[in-house]
């Protein structure tokens, strides 16, 4: 994970994927339990992977636009690196 953006309702989070390097998604997500998860993963260098669906997202929380795909999601499942 890269960055995390918090919401009145959830977050926006930057995540590097690591089966194509290089390239980077924003997830979206409104569970809180799910939030957690992203900030253990976060907290602990833990990899994650994640289900949901593709979405435009028409205004970032800071502004401007976001060169990369973005998902609302509602499945996490952390994974240790070793």
């Amino acid at each position: 994970m890269i960055d995390v953006y918090s919401l009145s309702s959830g977050c926006y989070a930057v995540i590097e994927l690591r089966n194509t390097p290089g390239k980077t998604v924003v997830v979206r997500l409104t569970d809180d339990r799910l939030q957690s998860l992203l900030e253990t993963a976060l907290a602990t260098g833990n990899l994650i992977s994640f289900i949901g669906q593709r979405v435009t997202v028409t205004s970032p929380p800071r502004g401007g636009s976001w060169n990369m795909d973005a998902y609302a999601i509602d499945e996490i499942a952390l994974y240790s690196k070793k």
